[in-house]
């Protein structure tokens, strides 16, 4: 090889630089591709997928609901719920008691629960639903639950104690929209198998184009076992109990029930509900 060959005077390309700049080229391509295939494969084409829930712990227990215990047929004293009321008071693990009637533990349902047609027999059916009152209030730790339990034991009007849980998804999403599974075989559209993933991947689409949709998140059904499984660990839940279910965040909580509306009459839709 000359000095001229490898000279960068005057106006003379250096050929080995030429052949290397040809050879570098395929290696520049073949990069490109390369970072299409491991960064989401837009350039392929390839549709996006929901995002995983969001990396955060799950809520602890921060409540109780009372059954009450309004005759002699319950395993339980008899009480008005006045009576309870004034017995759950003096517990003090227990804060800010209050008697939820069923009419309004129909409405709270209600007003959550979005139905497939407005005066429909699914929405009749929700609006004639029974519900018994029962008691609600805060409680101090997960730990004080037995402490409850054992000062409410045998008090007039007291039936069962359950530990309540905030939502996983409060503040996160604003609304919830529950594929098909065996379970749910009498909801929606449901059959009795799982929605497909192409019903899912129709789901999911549609709730991206609604207007107001930042981001759509999938449960899935793994997740939602262990989801059940930190908030009542004595039960024996199995993988099969649980169906996908994909959440929508919003920009405005306000447009929540329009969205809802908007995808509950899919193929391989369930129920949609509000997320509150």
């Amino acid at each position: 090889m000359s000095y001229d060959e490898v000279s960068f005077g005057s106006d003379r390309q250096p050929r080995w630089s030429t052949r290397a700049a040809a050879r570098r080229w395929p290696l520049v391509i073949l990069a490109g591709v390369a970072a299409a295939l491991a960064g989401g494969g837009y350039l392929l084409g390839r549709p996006p997928e929901p995002s995983p829930p969001p990396d955060a712990p799950f809520p602890q227990a921060d409540g109780v609901q009372i059954t009450l215990c309004p005759d002699s047929g319950e395993s339980c004293e008899p009480g008005t719920p006045e009576q309870a009321v004034a017995e759950a008071r003096k517990v003090p693990e227990l804060t800010s008691v209050t008697l939820v009637t069923g009419d309004e533990a129909r409405r709270r349902l209600y007003d959550a629960i979005v139905t497939r047609e407005p005066q429909s027999p699914e929405e009749a059916r929700y609006r004639s639903l029974a519900y018994p009152p029962h008691l609600r209030a805060g409680l101090r730790g997960p730990a004080d639950l037995e402490a409850v339990q054992r000062r409410l034991a045998g008090r007039p009007g007291i039936g069962r104690i359950f530990l309540t849980w905030p939502d996983f998804w409060a503040g996160k999403a604003q609304v919830a929209v529950a594929l098909c599974a065996p379970r749910l075989a009498s909801s929606g559209t449901c059959g009795t198998s799982y929605a497909t993933r192409a019903q899912r991947d129709a789901v999911f689409a549609l709730l991206r184009e609604q207007d107001g949709v930042e981001e759509v998140f999938l449960e899935d059904r793994p997740f939602a076992l262990r989801l059940a499984r930190h908030r009542q660990p004595h039960l024996r839940f199995t993988l099969g109990q649980f169906s996908e279910t994909l959440y929508a965040r919003l920009d405005d909580p306000a447009k929540a029930r329009a969205i809802a509306q908007a995808v509950v009459r899919q193929p391989g839709v369930a129920w949609a509900r509000l997320v509150k």
